[in-house]
């Protein structure tokens, strides 16, 4: 009989364990999911900013640049993006493009936070 009672306790403590756990390890991987997001943005980002100075530099038009960026960012939430280029290109002077995005993420128990993405490229620009 004393078994019986050591088995049912054995299984209450295991329910305790788990109920101590579970939420760090709901954390742990909405965590990861967040920073893979994240990851993927600035990825998305850096993209968006060499794409927006190569087009730049090559033709000198800051709207078809800004035009350039925002569509090698497109899976990026576009109310949250900001393109922006020099308005001068001078042939052999480095030119710059800059993309922003404000990322924001939730993760259960920790909450939600806004981090701003900043990318730069540089390149010199063409004649």
């Amino acid at each position: 009989m004393a078994l019986k009672n050591r088995s049912g306790e054995e299984r209450g403590a295991a329910l305790v364990e788990a109920a101590i756990l579970l939420p760090l390890i709901v954390m742990l991987i909405f965590g990861l999911i967040a920073f893979g997001r994240a990851y993927n943005a600035k990825v998305t980002a850096t993209h968006a900013a060499r794409e927006g100075v190569r087009v730049l530099a090559v033709t000198g038009d800051q709207g078809l640049a800004e035009t350039a960026a925002a569509d090698a960012a497109a899976s990026l939430d576009s109310t949250l993006l900001t393109v922006d280029g020099s308005d001068t290109c001078t042939p052999g002077d480095p030119v710059e493009f800059h993309v922003n995005y404000v990322f924001n993420y939730d993760i259960p128990i920790l909450g939600g936070r806004t981090v701003t993405i900043d990318e730069v490229g540089v390149m010199r620009c063409g004649g």
